[in-house]
């Protein structure tokens, strides 16, 4: 909480609107902490307070009532992903067989098959997902507020889209659907550089 207190001089609500959180998935590769890294650069850049947590991380509740998030990561690698679904447009398409249970990690809950996300939601119509697909979704955070705190999803099917909608996002992107081109890419590999990622928006999934 010290990240939102520091900011508690002058107008309070102007100064929340300053305050960020990017967060990542625990078990993404170590390309995608470093995306992560490179939006809140960004972030900084324009003057905003920014930290940068995982998913797993203490009091991410609490800091939902103060901070805006980036939520790096779609929500089979991120549980904020998951939670935080409803409130952005474009959305994820979310199938859950079972909930989870007290003892289980996300990671495991996802890998017992129990949530399965086969594509996209554009104004609630379906869309479905394949690698080369990324999505920049934003939104609010549940919370009354003058000024609501934002959302902003930057993730995509795959591990080269979310580092391609990393780019995006960084390129002030709008909310949106987009189509990812970006070269032959592993888990273990960094983010390709941007020169070697491009993205289009898709107008009508």
């Amino acid at each position: 909480m010290f990240l939102v207190l520091k900011m508690g001089i002058g107008k309070p609500s102007e100064s929340l609107r300053r305050v960020w959180v990017v967060i990542h998935g625990p078990e993404v590769p170590e390309g995608e902490k470093q995306n992560a890294e490179g939006i809140a650069e960004y972030l900084r850049n324009k003057l905003n307070i920014v930290r940068v947590l995982p998913a797993d991380a203490q009091a991410l509740d609490l800091l939902a009532r103060f901070c805006n998030f980036v939520v790096v990561g779609g929500p089979l690698a991120n549980e904020c992903a998951f939670n935080l679904n409803n409130y952005v447009q474009p959305r994820y398409q979310i199938e859950v067989t079972r909930e989870k249970t007290a003892d289980e990690s996300w990671g495991d809950y996802v890998r017992s098959g129990a949530v399965k996300v086969p594509g996209f939601l554009k104004d609630d119509v379906p869309y479905a997902g394949r690698p080369g697909v990324g999505l920049i979704g934003k939104g609010s955070q549940p919370y009354p507020r003058a000024r609501p705190l934002q959302i902003i999803f930057v993730s995509g099917m795959d591990y080269g889209d979310t580092c391609t909608m990393g780019k995006a996002f960084r390129e002030n992107a709008n909310k949106g659907l987009y189509s990812c081109t970006y070269p032959p890419i592993t888990y273990a590999d960094p983010c390709p550089p941007d020169e070697a990622k491009s993205y289009s928006l898709i107008t009508d999934p």
